[in-house]
């Protein structure tokens, strides 16, 4: 006897032999298999990539929630400002004051402006300061300043168009009106600036103190030491400090007293500072908690006071003999840092904005609106990190010394030059000075 499935069956039977009696025949049995879960096998590997696709989205997003959450983006931002503030990093920006229109200083200052670009190498730094002023009826008045500040210590200095913004500022003043003596010395002065004006002068400390040797500043050998000892235990332990931004990036971490609010470009003022803007990133606006701000002060003042900065202003006092038990202790209480300094600074500070990158967290910029006592102040500055170019000391650079010597010269005479003194004297001995200024005994 054979029995079989339907032949609506698609999946293929399965024979089974089962004796019926003694004999040879058999009887064939067809069942069928049970159904193998094939669409359960292609689900499976569908569900652990939606499964792992969907935790990739979730901590993703997780994840860059924290990471811009403002907490987050401050820390970030003001840790990694300190650390880089040591090592390499450009800025450039400008401060503008402009007088209100009922203020008294509108009558005769249109605005004043700063612009200024810096540097930074380690420990080489420099920094060049345009200041100017727009004077109501003379004019622009304006000169340039540049600093280098190498690693040993020694400094360098370069003064521009100061000849011109000083003619200015006489004429502005009007010193040169009714008193021929005031006029002669002014005129004198001039002359000195000429001499001085868009040259690099040097100032090492140690050749300042051997250019004192023909004047009537003379140093003893003393304090000489103690001097050019100072001074280099000053420049050491300062180097020492700038390398410890850990330590003030942990202090900050200790007490974040920054906190940001994410803004629109368009809340900025309209006015000719915001135009400068460079590549800010994020632009969020900052509050200050006064509070934490006040203890991250103290900590940082301790630490300081900590250091063996003060052990070397020490000797410079040693030296020169006037500094007073009294007058330190009345100087520490006069720079005691109080809770109401602090929230008096803050209270100022209400538009003040920074510019953080979206990915690096790296501070770009600030943008800072003050009025206080009829006077508009806004000022802006842009950061730029890993600057390629070497900050190097300029070449070809004059000691002060000379100046030092020139001036103030014991000798009368230096080099061939008479000094600033004997200059006069001589000029106001002149039979042609009688002459032309006869009101003068």
């Amino acid at each position: 006897l054979s029995v079989s499935a339907p032949e609506a069956s698609t999946d293929e039977p399965t024979s089974m032999s089962v004796p019926e009696d003694s004999t040879s025949e058999t009887t064939s049995i067809s069942i069928p298999t049970p159904e193998t879960p094939k669409s359960k096998k292609k689900k499976l590997p569908l569900i652990v990539i939606g499964a792992t696709l969907a935790t990739l989205v979730v901590g993703g997003s997780a994840f860059a929630f924290y990471y811009n959450m403002p907490e987050k983006v401050a820390a970030d931002a003001i840790s990694g400002f300190i650390k880089q503030n040591s090592e390499k990093l450009a800025s450039s920006g400008s401060l503008e004051l402009s007088p209100q229109t009922d203020s008294e200083l509108y009558q005769h200052i249109s605005n004043l402006r700063l612009d200024f670009k810096t540097d930074v190498d380690h420990f080489n730094r420099s920094a060049e300061f345009d200041f100017g002023i727009r004077l109501r009826e003379y004019g622009y008045l304006h000169f340039k300043l540049s600093t280098f500040l190498e690693e040993n210590g020694i400094a360098y200095l370069n003064i521009d168009n100061l000849t011109e913004a000083y003619q200015k500022a006489v004429k502005a003043a009007g010193l040169q009106q009714n008193d021929p003596e005031l006029r002669l010395i002014l005129s004198l002065l001039e002359k000195s600036l000429k001499n001085v004006e868009g040259k690099w002068w040097r100032i090492d400390i140690n050749e300042v103190i051997s250019s004192l040797d023909k004047t009537d500043f003379k140093l003893e050998k003393n304090d000489k030491e103690n001097i050019s000892s100072a001074y280099a235990c000053l420049v050491n332990e300062v180097k020492q400090e700038l390398s410890q931004t850990d330590r003030l990036a942990k202090t900050y971490l200790e007490h974040p007293f920054i906190n940001l609010t994410s803004v629109s470009y368009d809340k900025l003022p309209e006015d000719s500072l915001k135009g400068r803007i460079e590549d800010y990133g994020n632009l969020y606006q900052v509050s200050l908690d006064a509070d934490k701000l006040f203890e991250f002060a103290k900590k940082h003042q301790q630490a300081a006071e900590n250091t063996k900065i003060v052990e070397c202003l020490k000797k410079i006092e040693k030296s020169s003999g006037t500094f007073g038990e009294d007058d330190k202790t009345e100087d520490t209480e006069d720079q005691e840092l109080t809770k109401a300094d602090v929230q008096n600074f803050v209270s100022h500070l209400k538009n003040l904005y920074l510019g953080i990158d979206f990915l690096t967290h790296q501070l770009k910029g600030a943008y800072l609106q003050v009025s206080e006592s009829k006077v508009d102040f806004t000022g802006i500055v842009n950061f730029k990190y890993q600057n390629p170019a070497p900050v190097v000391a300029p070449r070809d650079a004059t000691s002060v010394g000379d100046i030092i010597k020139g001036l103030f010269s014991n000798q009368g005479v230096v080099d061939g030059n008479p000094n600033l003194e004997e200059e006069l004297k001589e000029i106001l001995r002149s039979k042609k000075f009688e002459r032309e200024h006869p009101d003068l005994d």
